[in-house]
């Protein structure tokens, strides 16, 4: 048996945010730190993370996969903080990791959690477009690059790779159960809605593929809140959502998942309170 831990939105703050810095970032910077500040510090706090950072390290996992969003306005010192937070989990196993919008959120931050994450995949990785990883006993993975520097009020997410070279790269290896790690949801449930400037181009379309290729699971965040369903009756994907693990302390959107994996994959939501079948 495969276990997986699934965290996502960390959002690492950093003890200071220079002012140049800043300005170096651009306007949206200055805009985004706003919010911060007055915001969004207090939505994840840094007590509450740390607490969630030390119950997942105390799990018993194999791979820790988190979807994106590692810090707040991509500066270089939220991604020391998240790095040294983060090296724990990093000694315990492999990460598996992907960009969010946050940490890609000027065009100055391009390549930045390349660099500060180069011994995680897939950015060890010099291989063409799209990363893939076996992670055992048939299960394979496959890394979806979605973040792109957007204006000042825009977090809506591009696949960097075209539709036809995702579909394809599914469809020649269908033995494979495949495991998708991404940041945008593609799937929302009943009663979730989210803006067209805050959700993924072609969400529907790249959605459709997966299901079509009988994808087993698709992991992400970007939403603040935790979930785990099939989007449509008879399928066997499951989109599982661990966006909320470190805004909310308790109740339904609170937690991330521990995933187990064997013929079928089983996931369990994790939260303070305990384990959430």
């Amino acid at each position: 048996m495969i276990r997986l831990l699934h965290l996502s939105d960390l959002h690492f703050q950093a003890a200071r945010h220079p002012l140049s810095k800043l300005l170096g970032q651009g306007n949206k910077s200055l805009l985004g730190y706003l919010n911060l500040k007055f915001n969004r510090a207090r939505a994840f706090p840094s007590p509450l993370r740390e607490t969630i950072l030390a119950k997942a390290q105390n799990l018993d996992w194999d791979f820790a996969c988190l979807s994106g969003d590692l810090t707040n306005l991509s500066l270089e010192e939220e991604f020391t903080v998240a790095q040294s937070a983060l090296s724990p989990l990093a000694k315990k196993g492999p990460l598996l990791l992907c960009a969010g919008n946050h940490d890609r959120y000027t065009p100055s931050a391009s390549g930045r959690i390349e660099r500060f994450f180069k011994h995680a995949w897939p950015y060890d990785q010099t291989t063409p477009l799209p990363f893939t990883r076996e992670l055992g006993e048939g299960w394979w993975m496959l890394h979806l690059d979605q973040a792109i520097a957007r204006g000042w009020t825009s977090s809506q997410g591009r696949l960097s790779i075209p539709l036809t070279l995702l579909q394809n790269t599914l469809e020649k290896q269908k033995g494979k159960k495949w495991i998708v790690l991404g940041h945008y949801p593609l799937f929302l449930p009943p009663g979730v809605k989210e803006s067209s400037k805050h959700r993924i181009e072609q969400m529907e379309a790249i959605g459709e593929i997966l299901l079509k290729e009988g994808v087993r699971l698709y992991l992400h965040g970007h939403l603040h809140q935790s979930w785990c369903f099939n989007p449509r009756e008879g399928v066997a994907l499951q989109a599982v959502n661990s966006g909320g693990c470190c805004r909310f302390e308790r109740g339904s959107k609170a937690g991330f998942h521990l995933i187990e994996l064997s013929q079928t994959a089983q996931v369990r939501r994790i939260t303070l309170e305990g384990v959430i079948p």
